[in-house]
């Protein structure tokens, strides 16, 4: 049954001290130390105090360390609510609704409501206001304590709080994250917070629809605002209708890019080649994640600096719609470039993409500098030919001269050609590698060529891995117990069992013999012996007929390898005459 109840804000009469940091009675005035008559040092004084109730004490105890302490206190804020909370409780109400909150003007401002407002506004420097600026916000409502879900707040008090009696409303803002869908009105307060203060933007689509006009108006006028940017974060894909032309998207954000001259991070939805080339040059760019645009104005007559993004770190690079990795490729070409992460997705698979781009990567970044690689390539039935596309060792083949690699992952719809020899010339060239995945994903969707002995030796090999995602064969290659005991000889003096520090292991769509389960258990949980490592099988998107099945043996054997683990410990505790070890094992096994 829903309840609904009207209130005039009551709640917000507990904002007092602990919010404001003033008292209802006058404080004595108290004789201070000539050091504390400066600003500077009671602020700093105060950004040590952790808890909010402690620092608005310190603005109580007098008038000079007031307003550095009120400074500290309402420097940072996760969402509007103690603003609101600081106004007369009869200005603002508020409907309960099936644990949301939803908030609104019950009387116009005045000139106090006002003052009262921006006496504590001026002093924000950082403001969030997403979906969970609310987590864990309760108010009491008919003798009850009510935990709310959500906070909304109606278009016509953001309309109202946008056009403030003064300049700036928010004059110190420097950082401003805006991630929660406000409605009317949020475009009207989102400009007028922006000043030349703000160095660090972060918004999302799921707030700002750039499917419209308003948003893009917005977007273009940033550069103006904000011409300090440091760190600008749009996320969420650009999902526009055919009233509004992707190439508007794509100029809006690369002209507000370029025109930051002291940009370190930018994360936007599109930008065109030209715009990543004029920014080739900055030596601030420590990170770039954005869209390449489908078309970029010309680019002959552009000098290309090389190296490029001499500051860069890490770069996210994703194909536009319905296009591969070789629009990715053909920008990477261009450039010479030295990061440490790369992270390439594409719309839809060709053929070719995949080895243009990982030749481009090999040509033009350099081989020292790169510890991660990401690659991506979403399923597109359209490109689909008959059998399939391949992967083999032979298109992974040139990234072998990138030696200090620590996480390879390649996600693609391709068929994973790979077998133990190549994975063991990957552990060759791959020294350090933490993390390597193939297809966690879309899974192998064909049976693989490697064998669980191979599994084994690719770990004793990377001495530093950590998370393993590939494919077996345990059913056309059985486990032998004489393979086991070979396999223990071969590896007798690098022990994986000595060194494996593997916490998860990935075996997507691996498959395995009926009579198989128990030997398997015994042969993995011989060099896994950390029984905190994660153990998993994906049937997602497994083409084969038998996926239930399949995927109900690998349960049974991660059950009896839990047997395996427990009766060793319970051994180890008997031969260290462990009693406490011994009874706590009774009765598992």
């Amino acid at each position: 049954m829903r309840s609904t109840t009207r209130f005039v804000t009551r709640l917000w009469t507990r904002r007092n001290r602990a919010i404001t940091g003033t008292s209802s009675s006058s404080q004595p005035m108290l004789s201070t130390h000539r050091a504390l008559s400066i600003n500077e040092v009671i602020f700093n004084i105060a950004t040590y105090v952790e808890a909010k109730k402690d620092i608005a004490s310190l603005a109580r105890v007098s008038r000079a360390l007031s307003e550095p302490a009120l400074d500290v206190l309402w420097s940072n804020l996760d969402s509007f609510i103690p603003l609101l909370q600081c106004l007369p409780s009869n200005l603002v109400g508020g409907i309960v609704e099936d644990n949301t909150l939803f908030l609104s003007l019950e009387r116009p401002f005045t000139t106090a409501d006002w003052q009262t407002l921006v006496k504590y506004a001026r002093r924000v420097v950082s403001l969030t206001w997403t979906s969970k600026s609310f987590k864990g916000f309760s108010i009491r409502l008919d003798g009850q304590r009510v935990e709310l879900t959500s906070i909304t707040i109606d278009g016509a008090l953001f309309t109202v709080l946008s056009v403030p009696p003064v300049s700036r409303l928010f004059p110190r803002l420097c950082r401003l994250t805006w991630k929660k869908r406000s409605g009317q009105g949020t475009y009207s307060l989102f400009r007028a917070m922006l000043s030349p203060s703000v160095t660090h933007l972060d918004m999302s689509s799921f707030a700002f629809s750039i499917s419209d006009q308003e948003a893009l108006s917005l977007v273009a006028i940033l550069g103006d605002l904000c011409p300090s940017m440091q760190h600008f974060k749009w996320t969420g894909a650009p999902l526009l209708p055919r009233s509004l032309p992707s190439n508007y998207t794509d100029q809006a954000f690369s002209s507000v890019a370029c025109a930051w001259k002291r940009l370190t991070s930018l994360s936007c939805p599109a930008l065109h080649q030209t715009a990543l080339l004029q920014l080739s040059s900055s030596s601030y760019l420590r990170d770039i994640t954005c869209t390449l645009a489908h078309s970029s104005p010309e680019t002959r007559t552009l000098a290309i600096n090389r190296p490029a993004f001499p500051a860069l770190t890490a770069l996210a690079l994703s194909s536009p719609p319905r296009a591969s990795l070789a629009i990715i490729a053909k920008f990477i070409s261009k450039i010479a470039i030295s990061p440490s992460s790369l992270d390439f997705s594409a719309d839809t698979t060709t053929e070719l993409a995949l080895t243009e781009l990982l030749t481009a990567v090999t040509e033009h970044c350099n081989k020292d500098t790169l510890t991660s690689l990401r690659v991506s390539e979403n399923y597109d039935r359209s490109s689909v030919i008959e059998g399939g596309l391949a992967l083999s060792y032979a298109t992974l083949g040139p990234l072998s001269r990138f030696r200090n690699l620590t996480r390879l992952e390649i996600d693609t719809h391709r068929n994973i050609l790979l077998d133990d020899n190549a994975l063991l010339e990957m552990a060759g060239s791959f020294p350090d590698l933490k993390m390597l995945h193939f297809n966690s994903g879309y899974a192998w969707r064909t049976r693989s060529q490697v064998t669980l002995v191979g599994i084994r030796q690719l770990i004793a090999r990377l001495a530093s891995i950590e998370t393993l995602a590939l494919a077996v064969d345990a059913e056309t290659q059985p486990l032998t117990m004489s393979a086991v005991a070979e396999a223990n000889r071969a590896l007798a003096v690098q022990s994986a069992r000595a060194t494996s520090t593997l916490t998860s292991l990935n075996l997507l769509d691996s498959r395995i013999d009926l009579n198989s389960t128990l030997v398997v258990a015994a042969f993995l949980s011989d060099f896994l012996p950390n029984t905190d490592t994660s153990l998993s099988w994906n049937t997602k998107h497994s083409e084969f007929g038998d996926a239930d099945e399949q995927g109900q043996r690998w349960t049974d054997v991660w059950a009896a390898m839990d047997v395996i683990w427990q009766v060793r410990e319970q051994e180890k505790a008997k031969w260290t005459n462990n009693r406490q070890l011994c009874d706590g094992f009774s009765g598992n096994v």
